[in-house]
């Protein structure tokens, strides 16, 4: 999808588990 809100719907993502493999929570924390 869209990055739309930035940051807020990346942290969302990764909560969902959608991104994990790209973004490992570790990088917003």
């Amino acid at each position: 999808g869209e990055l739309i809100g930035g940051v807020d719907i990346i942290r969302a993502l990764c909560e969902d588990g959608s991104f994990n493999e790209v973004f490992p929570p570790e990088a917003f924390a």
